[in-house]
Order: structure tokens, then C-alpha cells, then sequence
């Protein structure tokens, strides 16, 4: 009896799609299954499983063969078998029975039969589970990273929450659409100036004169911009990297006395490519620093994110911040509390300047 052995046919007609590779085809199915191969010549081809098969420790008696699969062609037709032992130990001594060998060789033919008749579609072999180093790794990995995914997951969602949909949105939209200028083509106007923006050195020179171009047609007034001015001596505080707000009050002094197409109530407003703090203040830093009706500092190292903002968000974000400090300074309009105002007042965070809209 314990010589005895189970075998198990099918054929099947040799296809389009696997009669030039129907070895090929043996090879990758059941060596997938831990068969190594033991025979192939011109029509025959022939597996034994091998030390890999992990179901099978040892065999009873030692001189059966675990496992047998071959594969003959006749003509345009396959015919493919298996034989096993009756009888497989178990490292522990659990015996195989036969009725467990009768399903998992049918189960595997099966399989084989259903891999030749769509060789291309891999979901058709569900081969027996082999834990490989390379398998249980990339398991390790998987189990490992899945709390930083839901970390990750649980604070995009908190950070949706926080600042809403609308400030994730405003990443995507293309803003008002500056086209920046030469500043030399807005001093070639006629009239005063209402609105003077003086860029100092390091500012984007072309920017202001897209803004004040965009300003001047918006608010139906005259606002120009001057080429680039010096940085003050002493303005940078190098100890925190920013800008000393009231050390551009002298420097705009001296590029009044230089522009002649101002008059007393032309507002002067400079652009600093940086951040700009007021000493012996609790702020960190502000956006902007008003000296009077006619005279501010603006920073710009907030609104640009320290240049990692997307163009267009950044160019939206100055052209609301100045047409609001404009407001504030030309027109005199009074803050109040409506978020979507320009004129909302304070104004302590850039999600309060990407919830302001474009009117007062």
C-alpha cells in the first residue's frame, strides 16, 4: 500500500496562443508552486517537486517520489499528469492522507488548466501561498508603513478642516493674471501720481508694474511705480533675518525729493523682498507697516511662503494687499469685520488675505 500512488490526466488542445510556448508556459506554473524540473526533450516536459515545495517535509517510504508532473504533446494536443505518493509525512510526523492529496493535485490541475487557457491573465493561477524572504519583507514593509498612510491621511484631513476647502482650491486657480511691466513705462504717464510703489533692490521691478498697472485700471486712479531703490543701511536685522520697518522711512523721504510727478497727497508705499518686523512689538513679524496717511513698508516674504507659493497665488496675494492698504491710505476707508472685505479687519494670517475677494 505505502508504494502505491495517485495519478491524475487531463489533455487539452493545443491553442494558437500556446502551442509555440507551451513548455514555457509548464515551466513558469509549476515552478511557481516549488517544482523543479527533471525531464524535457523535443514533446515532453516533466517536474518533480523539489526542497522548495514547503507542503511536503518528507516522503513514506523515503524511496517514493513527493510529487511527478508530466507534460507530453501528441499532435495538437497536451496531455498532462500527476502523480503523487499516497501517503506524505509532515515534519512532526502528521500524515497526508489521500483524500488531501486527491484535492490539492485536482485543485492544482485545475489550475494549470485554467492558466493554459489564459496564459496571460495571472488571476487564473492562484498558486499555494510560498513564504519567500523576498515576500515576507515586502509584508514587513507593508505593515510598517500603513500607520505612517493613516497619519499621513489623518493630517491632510485635519489640515482641510482647518484652513477649508476654499484655501486648498486657491492652490489651483490662475489669480487675477499680472503681466508684469517695465517701471519706466508707468513714469511716462500723464498727471500726478496717486499711488507711488517703490520697489527696493531685490524686489521683482516688473511685478510692481504689473500690479500698478492693474490697480490704476481697477481703481480708475493714477498709481505708478519707481525703478528700484537702495536697501537702507542698517534695515536688515541680520540677528532674525528681517527687515526693520522704520528704517524705510528716511530712504522713502529721499525718493519723494527724486519723483516730479507727485503732490502732497500722493501715497508712497515700498515693496521689501523679505519679512518685515516692527520693534518692540509682540508680532513676529507684519505684512505691512503704516508710518502715516501717505507712507508704509510692505514685506512680501509671508505672502510668497519663502518663495515656495505658487506665482499666481503669490501676484494675488500682493495685488489684494495693496489695493486694500490703498484703501486704507488714498481713500481712507474704515476696516471692519467681514472676512471676504478688503478692508477686514485684523488681518494676522494669509488665510485671512486668501478669504478677502477683490472689493472693498
Amino acid at each position: 500500500m505505502d508504494n502505491e500512488t495517485l495519478k491524475f490526466d487531463f489533455t487539452v488542445t493545443l491553442t494558437s496562443s500556446i502551442e509555440g510556448r507551451w513548455k514555457t508556459l509548464s515551466e513558469n506554473f509549476w515552478e511557481d508552486l516549488g517544482f523543479s524540473k527533471s525531464l524535457e526533450d523535443a514533446d515532453t516536459i516533466a517536474f518533480i517537486a523539489g526542497k522548495d515545495f514547503i507542503e511536503l517535509k518528507k516522503c513514506d517510504p523515503k524511496n517514493d517520489l513527493k510529487r511527478n508532473v508530466a507534460i507530453c504533446r501528441e499532435g495538437n494536443v497536451l496531455h498532462c499528469r500527476i502523480e503523487c505518493a499516497k501517503n506524505f509525512v509532515f515534519e512532526g510526523g502528521q500524515v497526508f492522507s489521500a483524500g488531501m492529496q486527491i484535492e490539492e493535485a485536482q485543485r492544482h490541475l485545475s489550475e494549470f488548466m485554467a492558466f493554459l487557457a489564459n496564459p496571460d491573465y495571472d488571476a487564473t493561477h492562484t498558486a499555494s501561498f510560498k513564504p519567500t524572504f523576498s515576500g515576507c519583507l515586502g509584508l514587513f514593509w507593508k505593515f510598517l508603513l500603513l500607520p505612517f498612510a493613516l497619519l499621513l491621511c489623518l493630517s491632510l484631513a485635519t489640515y482641510f478642516a482647518s484652513f477649508g476647502a476654499d484655501r486648498i482650491l486657491r492652490l489651483f486657480e490662475k489669480g487675477i493674471g499680472i503681466k508684469k511691466i517695465d517701471p519706466k513705462a508707468m513714469q511716462n504717464r500723464e498727471g500726478f501720481a496717486d499711488v507711488y510703489l517703490l520697489p527696493v533692490s531685490g524686489f521683482d521691478e516688473g511685478l510692481a508694474g504689473g500690479i500698478a498697472a492693474k490697480l490704476s485700471e481697477d481703481l480708475k486712479i493714477n498709481v505708478r511705480t519707481s525703478c528700484a531703490i537702495p536697501v537702507p543701511q542698517a534695515s536688515l536685522d541680520m540677528n532674525r533675518d528681517q527687515y526693520i520697518a522704520p528704517a524705510f522711512v528716511d530712504a522713502i523721504e529721499k525718493v519723494k525729493l527724486s519723483l516730479f510727478d507727485t503732490k502732497p497727497d500722493t501715497v508712497y508705499i515700498a515693496l521689501v523682498n523679505g519679512s518685515v518686523y516692527i520693534p518692540g512689538t509682540p508680532f513676529r513679524f507684519v505684512f505691512a507697516c503704516y508710518f502715516d496717511r501717505n507712507r508704509a513698508v510692505v514685506g512680501n516674504q509671508e505672502m510668497s511662503e519663502g518663495g515656495f507659493a505658487p506665482e499666481s497665488m503669490y501676484n494675488t496675494r500682493m495685488y489684494k494687499f495693496l489695493k486694500r492698504s490703498i484703501g486704507r491710505m488714498y481713500f481712507n476707508y474704515p476696516p471692519n469685520s467681514n472676512p471676504e472685505s478688503l478692508m477686514k479687519a485684523p488681518v494676522q494670517s494669509l488665510m485671512d488675505i486668501d478669504k478677502m475677494g477683490f472689493e472693498y
